[in-house]
């Protein structure tokens, strides 16, 4: 549980995706803190999952906040301490799809990522490399023409003992690398409030949803990602 600061001066709205963990409004001194008070809570009841995306806005009041959403529902959890949590749901319509304006979610798009110090022109090229080890397959797939074929050649490699436990973790370095400077930063922040999910027709339910059904983890992951940038953001203006 984090610090308990003296009675707060503004009040945060922080959204999550997670439809356990959240999403609610938080009042601290700043959204630094109303963040590491959002991921305590999260552990705190039990959500053992991560936190899927913060949308932070800031308000004057939490009565505010209620007013411009009239079925939230106010929880208290410390009057004492001045923390307060109201649930909310989120007005926003979801991005469906990572195509036309929306392109630059995709992994094809271009974006140059470093995998164990190597460039590579696209998030697509990197992850299919990163599932083998091989020097030599992983610069076949670094130097094919488009990321359509860097796919193709990763469907057929060796994979490596652990991909299956650490591809998400891979996915997640590189979108960190791909959102967390220059212009696709902004892009992925003007996406705020919005459910990314990466919907498909080529039967990807691991990573997208086909026909409303899939796990999402790509969605999820830019999600969190565009958490972090936002909190960044806030923290380097």
């Amino acid at each position: 549980m984090p610090k308990i600061p003296p009675k707060p001066t503004k009040t945060y709205a922080l959204w999550s995706t997670d439809p356990v963990a959240g999403p609610f409004v938080v009042e601290c001194h700043s959204l630094g803190q109303a963040v590491e008070y959002f991921l305590a809570c999260n552990g705190m009841f039990g959500y053992n999952r991560p936190i899927q995306a913060m949308e932070v806005y800031e308000v004057a009041t939490i009565a505010e906040v209620t007013d411009l959403v009239p079925d939230s529902k106010c929880v208290e959890l410390d009057t004492h301490h001045h923390w307060v949590i109201v649930y909310i749901g989120n007005p926003m319509e979801p991005i469906q799809e990572f195509s036309g304006e929306y392109r630059f979610l995709s992994n094809f798009y271009p974006a140059q990522v470093m995998l164990d110090g190597n460039w590579y022109p696209t998030v697509e090229h990197a992850y299919q490399a990163a599932k083998t080890t091989s020097p030599k397959v992983r610069e076949i797939i670094r130097s094919s023409k488009t990321p359509g074929k860097a796919k193709r050649s990763g469907r057929v490699v060796p994979l490596r003992e652990n991909w299956e436990t650490v591809k998400q973790q891979v996915m997640l370095d590189l979108l960190r690398q791909k959102f967390y400077q220059g212009p696709l930063c902004a892009k992925l922040l003007s996406t705020a409030g919005h459910e990314l999910i990466e919907g498909n027709a080529w039967g990807d339910t691991y990573w997208g949803v086909v026909n409303g059904s899939g796990q999402n983890h790509l969605g999820k992951l830019l999600m969190q990602v565009r958490g972090e940038c936002q909190v960044r953001a806030e923290n380097n203006p």
